[in-house]
């Protein structure tokens, strides 16, 4: 109980740098409050650089604008090769079509002749 006493009662520190030859008190709250030329601007850049799980984060986050870009490319090139693969289907069947009327021209033909 006695040494809880003690605690309690303790008086802290004027300063940091506090000795038996200071003579005049500084204020506490002061003194904690002020900026010290040795801490870095907070809107300075990192000097190390990003790590690899950093950047790896970074860019799937970041990249979903590079993946709408990419889907927008690939859905392009689709869409080409969709209307080639459709014109040749489309030449395909004209030309399967001019071949079934000149047999049925010839058929008719072959037919009339006997």
């Amino acid at each position: 109980m006695a040494s809880q006493n003690q605690l309690g009662n303790k008086k802290q520190k004027a300063t940091m740098d506090s000795s038996p030859r200071t003579s005049t008190p500084i204020n506490v709250e002061r003194s904690h409050n002020t900026v010290t030329d040795n801490t870095p601007p907070e809107n300075d850049q990192r000097k190390r650089p990003m790590g690899k799980k950093k950047a790896k984060e970074a860019l799937r986050r970041g990249g979903g604008e590079a993946c709408v870009e990419a889907l927008d490319h690939l859905w392009a090139k689709k869409r080409e090769s969709d209307a080639e693969k459709e014109q040749k289907k489309e030449e395909r069947y004209n030309q399967s079509y001019a071949l079934d009327r000149e047999r049925l021209e010839l058929e008719k033909r072959r037919v009339q002749a006997e």
